[in-house]
C-alpha cells in the first residue's frame, strides 16, 4: 500500500478521540490501560477492514473466471489468519461443464488456501527461531491478542527457515560473483581471516519397528527414534588491516557465538532435531545475527510479488 492517508487517519481519529469521551467518564482513573484498551479497538478496526478488503478482492477474482465461462459449484469456507486475527472468507469453487474441470480462484489468483497465515504473521510466528514453538505460540498471543496452535508454529517456522537457507546461498553466490569479477580488475582482494569452531547438537529419526505388534487402538507400526549427535560449526570472516602487526584473534567471538546463534535454540533442554531442519533453522539465526532480517523479508515480499 503505497498511497497517502493522513487525511483519512485525521478523521478517524478525532471520531474514535470523540467517542471514547463521551463513553468513558472515568478517564483518568485508569490512564495506564487506556493505551492497551486502545489496541484492543484498533485490532478490532483492522481485522473488520481486511475482512471487506479480502471479500472485495475475492468477489473480483471470482467474477473474472466467471466471465469466461466457469459456474460457481460451491461456496466453501476457509481460514486465513492476519496480524489482527482469524478470519474466514469464502473460496468459491467453480466448474467447466465443457472442459470438465474445477478451478479455485482464491487459491489460484490470490494465493490464499485454507489455514494460510499472511506474510506478517509468518514473519512474527518467526519467535520459534529464538526460543521454544510453545513458548513462541505463548509470546504470541501476549503480544497479538490470540492463540496459534504449537504445531503451527513449528510448521511455519521450518518453512521460513527453509527460504532463509535458500536466501544466504543467494547472498553468498552474489558475492562470489562479485569475487570473480573483481578478480579480473587490476586492483588486489583486501585479505581476510577465518575462524571456525563447532558444537554438537542432538538429532533424532524415527524408524518402522522391525518385527512389532501393530499399536492397540490404531493399529499403526510402532515407530523407535535413533539418537545422534551432529557437529555444527560457526565462524567469522574478517579482514585484515595490514596497518597492524600480526592477525586479529576471534576466538573468544567465535566461541561466544555457540552460546547465542546454535546453542541458545538448537540446545535447549530436551530438545532433538531433525537433521534436515539443522541447517535451516541455523539460516535464520545467522541472518538475525548479521542484521540481515529486514533485507530478507523485503526479499522474500519481492519474490512473491514477482
Amino acid at each position: 500500500m503505497n498511497q497517502n492517508y493522513n487525511d483519512l487517519i485525521e478523521q478517524i481519529s478525532d471520531l474514535l478521540f470523540k467517542k471514547i469521551v463521551e463513553e468513558e467518564p472515568n478517564l483518568a482513573e485508569k490512564v495506564n490501560q487506556v493505551d492497551t484498551d486502545l489496541l484492543s479497538l484498533l485490532r478490532a478496526i483492522g481485522l473488520r477492514v481486511m475482512s471487506m478488503l479480502l471479500s472485495l478482492l475475492v468477489n473480483q477474482v471470482t467474477s473474472q473466471v466467471k466471465q469466461t465461462g466457469w459456474v460457481i459449484h460451491r461456496r466453501p469456507k476457509i481460514k486465513y489468519t492476519v496480524i489482527f486475527g482469524q478470519l474466514k472468507i469464502e473460496s468459491p469453487y467453480l466448474w467447466n461443464k465443457k472442459n470438465q474441470q474445477g478451478i479455485r480462484p482464491v487459491t489460484e489468483k490470490l494465493g490464499i488456501a485454507h489455514g494460510d497465515y499472511s506474510i506478517g504473521v509468518k514473519r512474527v510466528l518467526t519467535f520459534g527461531a529464538e526460543e521454544s514453538f510453545e513458548g513462541a505460540a505463548m509470546r504470541f498471543q501476549e503480544h497479538y491478542g490470540f492463540w496459534v496452535e504449537r504445531n503451527a508454529v513449528r510448521r511455519e517456522v521450518e518453512a521460513v527457515a527453509n527460504l532463509g537457507q535458500q536466501y544466504i546461498e543467494h547472498r553468498l553466490n552474489s558475492l562470489k560473483q562479485q569475487v570473480d569479477d573483481h578478480k579480473n580488475q587490476t586492483l588486489g582482494l583486501p585479505r581476510l581471516v577465518v575462524e571456525l569452531d563447532g558444537c554438537q547438537i542432538r538429532t533424532g529419526v524415527y524408524f518402522a519397528a522391525q518385527k512389532a505388534e501393530l499399536t492397540p487402538k490404531r493399529q499403526l507400526i510402532p515407530k523407535k527414534r535413533t539418537i545422534n549427535w551432529r557437529e555444527v560449526r560457526v565462524g567469522f570472516a574478517r579482514p585484515v588491516d595490514d596497518q597492524k602487526k600480526g592477525l586479529p584473534i576471534g576466538s573468544g567471538e567465535v566461541e561466544s557465538a555457540h552460546r547465542y546463534i546454535p546453542q541458545k535454540r538448537l540446545k535447549i533442554p530436551g530438545a532433538t532435531w531433525h537433521p534436515n531442519t539443522i541447517n535451516p533453522m541455523l539460516a535464520l539465526r545467522v541472518i538475525r545475527a548479521n542484521e540481515w532480517w529486514s533485507d530478507f523479508w523485503t526479499h522474500l515480499i519481492e519474490k512473491k510479488l514477482a
